[in-house]
C-alpha cells in the first residue's frame, strides 16, 4: 500500500510538474505576446510622434517663410514709399532753388533798373 501511495504521490508530483510547466509555458507565451504588443504599440507611438513632429516642423517652416516674405514685402513697400517721398522732396528743393534763382534775377533786374533811374535823374550823378 505504501508503494501504491508512493506511486500515486509520484504521479501527482509528475502531473503537478506537467501542469506547472504548462502554466509557465502559457504564461511565457502570453508574456511574449504582451511584450510584442507593447513593442508594436511603442513603435506606432514613436512613428506617430515623428510624423507629428515633422508636421509641426513643416508648419513652423511655412509660417517662418510667410513671415519672412511678408517682412520683405513690407520692407520693399517702405523703400518704395521712402523713394517717392525723397523724390517729392528733391522736386520741392529744385523748385525752391529755381524760385530763389528767379527772385535773385528779378531783384537784380529791379535794383539795376532803380539804379539806372537814379543815375538818369538830373543831379543824380554821384561821381
Amino acid at each position: 500500500m505504501l508503494e501504491k501511495i508512493a506511486n500515486e504521490t509520484d504521479q501527482w508530483r509528475s502531473d503537478a510538474k506537467d501542469e506547472a510547466a504548462a502554466i509557465v509555458a502559457g504564461a511565457r507565451a502570453e508574456a511574449e505576446k504582451l511584450v510584442q504588443a507593447a513593442r508594436d504599440e511603442a513603435g506606432r507611438l514613436v512613428a506617430s510622434a515623428h510624423a507629428e513632429a515633422d508636421g509641426l516642423v513643416a508648419t513652423a517652416r511655412n509660417e517662418a517663410t510667410q513671415m519672412v516674405d511678408s517682412a520683405r514685402a513690407e520692407a520693399h513697400r517702405v523703400q518704395e514709399e521712402t523713394r517717392a517721398v525723397r523724390s517729392r522732396h528733391d522736386e520741392a528743393v529744385a523748385q525752391l532753388q529755381q524760385l530763389a534763382t528767379e527772385h535773385r534775377t528779378r531783384l537784380r533786374s529791379h535794383l539795376t533798373e532803380m539804379l539806372d533811374r537814379v543815375d538818369s535823374l538830373p543831379g543824380g550823378d554821384t561821381q
